[in-house]
Order: structure tokens, then C-alpha cells, then sequence
């Protein structure tokens, strides 16, 4: 049993009134701290002034000294040009407060112009590596010429567009056409007279031809056949390979080619067949026209040209002059055949008649090895018609 004891009337009514004060004033408290904390905050924001300093942090290389990598640049022909390498970049930096250790590179990107008149680039395959077993250390079997004229070839000198006899510059632009096709076209008026030549720079050293064959390879390599590589850029330059010659074996002759850039063939002063890249064919051919023969794509990639029929005569004596060059740089390559008329060729899987080189002398074993390694084409070398020089 429990006792409880009661509060009085009085008692109760006395109570509930110190419970309403109580309440009233912890509100009363409560609404003055947060009052007093919005007042200490403002007075704070007034007072301190907060200033937020901005860091850019950007990255650079370590501390080091720079070298300047100045880049020379090459133009291309034929197939498909060769990017540039990779490795080769430029590093950008920002400069900050803030540096760091690790370098951050962006690469340089450069931009390719290909002209149309350009002859096959410097994607060159299998040509290149074919080059690379007859370079010009290697002057046994060429289609460049021997250093010895012991084999009767045709004389070749070697000639630079872009400076004069004493080596002073002359204006030369590889994109300007005419810088090339006028000293060209001045060449042809004159019939390769010595005096054509007078203001162009030459090479003392002198090739003597017995075919032309050169496969699609860098165009530096005229100028180091030639012994000038040091003296002569790749570019703008002309070989013209000379002779008087005879056919020992009667009947009507045509000679065949393509050039890359350059290829002209003239018997006694008039242009018998003019196989330039197309690019320059136009400018340098003037009333010239092939004569007919089936389209068949050459090793440098435009379609063969035939020159004129003409007829000879056994033991008759004829001056010959073939020009080759290069404009733009970047590559080149030549091929010149002869077809004797009734003659019946091989022929290739597409159908293009198997025609001998056009030959000075006889072919040896060692030229027969080059022409059936020569790439991208097949030679006949057993039924060549012989011609013979005299210088």
C-alpha cells in the first residue's frame, strides 16, 4: 500500500507560473545568443577583410640549358610522302609561381603542301633498298655511268641550275616551274652547244652511260655520283650524257621511257622522245608528240611514252644527247628502252612488251644482274640491239 501526498490548490497555480517563466526566458536566451553570433559575425566581416590569392600552377622542365633544333624540311613525289619523325618536338612552357619537376611536351605538327608537278615523293619502298646495294660507293654497275670510259659509254657532266660557274647563288624557287624550264628550254634552242651551259655550275667529274636505268630513289644521289653533294642541294639540276653514236644492225628504232623528273632523247639536234614527268612534259615538249603505242604505267608511275620511229642505217654515225633531271627534289628515277620495229618481245602479265634497254656496248653478267633486280620492271637482255659510241 502506498501513500501519496497531494499539492494544494495554491500550490499547483505556483508551480505552473515558475514552469511559463522558466520556458519564456530560455527563448528569451536562445533568441539573444543567436542574435549576439550574427552581430560577432557581421562585425568580423567588417573588420577582416579575406583576400583569396590565386595560384596557377603549370609545369617546366628542369633548370637546363636549351638547344635550338633548327629542322630542314624535304618535299615528295609519287606514292605517298614521309611524315616527319615523331621524335621531333617542341616543349611549351608556361611560366608561374608554382613550378614542378615533370615537363610536360606538346608536339609540333607539320603541315604538308604537295604540289601536282612534283614528281614520286619519298616513299620509295623497295626502289630504296635496291639504291641503297648501288650507291654511289659503287660505281661497277650503275644506271648512273662509270667513272671509267673504258666500256664507250655516252659522256655524262653534271649541271646546277641554282649557281653559276664561280659557285655564286643564282635565283632558283623549286616551286616556280619557270626557274627550271628556262635554262632547260635555253639548253634544247642551242642544241646542247657548250655555250648553253656557260652559266650554270658544272661538276669536274664525268660518268660515261651505257644505259639508263635508275630506279626510284632519293634525287641527292645525282649530286653524290657526280662528287658534289657537298657543293649542290638536291635539287634543280640536269645531267646531259653526249656521244656519236652508230647502230651496227640496220632498220626503224623508237626509244620508250619515263623520267622522273626530267627525260629528253635527241638525235642530231631534234627531239626524238621527250619522257618528262607530266608536270614538266608540258612545259618542255613544244610541238613534240609521242608517237602511238598502248598506255603502260612505268616504274615511277606515269604511263610510258614512245618516241619517234626513225630509221637507221648500219655503221651510220648520229649524235646523241639525253638530259635528266630533277626540279623539286625529294626523288627520282629513269628508265629508257628501245624497241626495233617487227622485233617480237615477251610480254608481262598485264601485256606490256619486255623491251631491252636502250645499250651502249653489250650487256655483261654484272649489268645483266642489276636489270633483273631492278625493281617494279623486267628487261629484255638477250635481244638488245647493239649501238656503239664514239666521243
Amino acid at each position: 500500500m502506498s501513500l501519496h501526498a497531494e499539492l494544494s490548490p495554491e500550490a499547483k497555480k505556483q508551480l505552473q507560473q515558475q514552469q511559463t517563466v522558466a520556458a519564456i526566458s530560455s527563448g528569451l536566451i536562445a533568441v539573444l545568443v543567436v542574435v549576439l553570433c550574427c552581430v560577432a559575425l557581421a562585425i568580423m566581416m567588417i573588420v577582416i577583410e579575406v583576400k583569396e590569392e590565386t595560384k596557377i600552377v603549370s609545369y617546366t622542365a628542369p633548370t637546363h640549358e636549351v638547344t635550338e633544333i633548327q629542322e630542314t624540311r624535304q618535299i615528295n613525289r609519287l606514292t605517298q610522302p614521309t611524315p616527319p619523325s615523331p621524335t621531333m618536338s617542341q616543349t611549351k612552357v608556361i611560366a608561374a609561381q608554382t613550378t614542378s619537376s615533370v615537363a610536360i611536351s606538346i608536339p609540333h605538327v607539320d603541315s604538308v603542301e604537295i604540289e601536282a608537278d612534283f614528281g614520286s615523293g619519298m616513299d620509295f619502298g623497295s626502289d630504296m633498298s635496291f639504291a641503297a646495294d648501288f650507291s654511289s660507293s659503287n660505281e661497277a654497275v650503275t644506271g648512273w655511268g662509270s667513272s671509267s670510259d673504258a666500256a664507250g659509254g655516252l659522256e655524262g657532266t653534271f649541271y646546277d641550275f641554282k649557281q653559276n660557274r664561280a659557285m655564286e647563288p643564282r635565283p632558283f624557287d623549286p616551286k616556280k616551274m619557270e626557274h627550271y624550264t628556262k635554262p632547260v628550254l635555253e639548253i634544247y634552242k642551242e642544241k646542247f652547244a657548250p655555250s648553253a651551259f656557260k652559266n650554270h655550275f658544272a661538276a669536274n667529274k664525268k660518268l660515261y652511260l651505257n644505259y639508263l636505268a635508275i630506279p626510284g630513289s632519293p634525287a641527292k644521289l645525282g649530286p653524290e655520283y657526280f662528287g658534289v653533294e657537298k657543293e649542290v642541294e638536291p635539287t634543280g639540276w640536269m645531267v646531259h650524257y653526249k656521244g656519236t653514236i652508230q647502230a651496227r644492225e640496220a632498220g626503224r628504232y623508237r626509244f620508250i621511257g619515263m623520267g622522273d623528273d626530267q627525260l629528253s632523247v635527241f638525235i642530231d639536234g631534234r627531239m626524238r622522245l621527250e619522257g618528262s614527268w607530266p608536270g614538266l612534259h608540258r612545259h618542255i615538249a613544244g610541238r613534240w608528240s609521242p608517237s602511238r603505242g598502248e598506255e603502260f604505267k612505268s616504274h615511277v608511275g606515269p604511263p610510258l611514252r614512245y618516241g619517234d620511229w626513225i630509221t637507221l642505217k648500219e655503221g651510220q654515225n648520229m649524235q646523241i644527247d639525253i638530259a635528266i633531271g630533277e626540279r623539286p627534289g625529294g626523288a627520282t628515277g629513269f628508265i629508257l628502252m628501245i624497241e626495233k620495229q617487227g622485233e617480237e618481245y615477251r610480254k608481262t602479265k598485264d601485256g606490256r612488251p619486255i623491251w631491252p634497254p636502250f645499250c651502249i656496248g653489250k650487256l655483261g653478267d654484272e649489268d645483266k644482274k642489276f636489270l633483273k633486280k631492278f625493281p617494279n620492271w623486267e628487261w629484255e637482255t638477250e635481244k638488245v640491239p647493239l649501238f656503239i659510241s664514239y666521243l
